[in-house]
């Protein structure tokens, strides 16, 4: 399986694999978590995958990652033109539906569109280079009150803001001993 984590900074460090189906490492892990053997080093780990298949939401899953990857990819591409969107937010992003499609047929279904461009910058500079410039006002309030930001990393954060919103709207709730704030 793939094995993702949190950055060694993050305190405290989450881990996540995503088990591949094909092997027993599901049935393996479950057993061993209830084996009280002090043999057994097992990590203590929450298997997530039955609460996902029971609320069907392995399919919203991966579709939430399908679309955390188009924004990413996308606000990736603005930098990359020295382009600060600076309001990304919920309702600065459109997925196109096939009706959409249909109607318009320059846009593709599924495919997350970035819109709403009145507070961008066009700057002189690329990300780790531009200086903090002044905001304008924002849908998402800025961390302390501060009032200056490196455009790029504020879009950054507007975008981690984004996905934290998606999840919770888009997620089932944990299991108890979880937390997602």
């Amino acid at each position: 399986g793939s094995v993702y984590a949190t950055s060694g900074h993050d305190r405290p460090q989450i881990v996540v694999k995503v088990l591949d189906p094909a092997n027993e490492e599901e049935a393996i892990i479950d057993r061993l978590q209830h084996d009280t053997s002090p043999r057994n080093h097992l990590i203590p780990c929450e298997i997530i995958r039955p609460i996902l298949r029971e609320k069907n939401s392995l399919k919203v899953l991966c579709a939430l990652f399908k679309v955390f990857h188009q924004i990413a990819e996308g606000v990736d591409y603005l930098h990359s033109l020295r382009i600060a969107h600076i309001d990304l937010c919920f309702g600065n992003v459109m997925v196109a539906l096939e009706e959409s499609e249909k109607k318009y047929p320059e846009t593709k279904a599924g495919r997350v569109y970035i819109i709403d461009f009145d507070r961008s910058r066009q700057l002189e500079w690329g990300p780790g280079l531009q200086p903090a410039i002044e905001l304008p006002s924002t849908q998402y309030k800025p961390p302390l009150q501060m009032k200056h930001f490196d455009p790029y990393s504020w879009d950054v954060y507007c975008m981690g803001q984004l996905f934290d919103r998606l999840a919770k709207v888009s997620l089932p709730p944990l299991p108890f001993g979880s937390h997602r704030s």
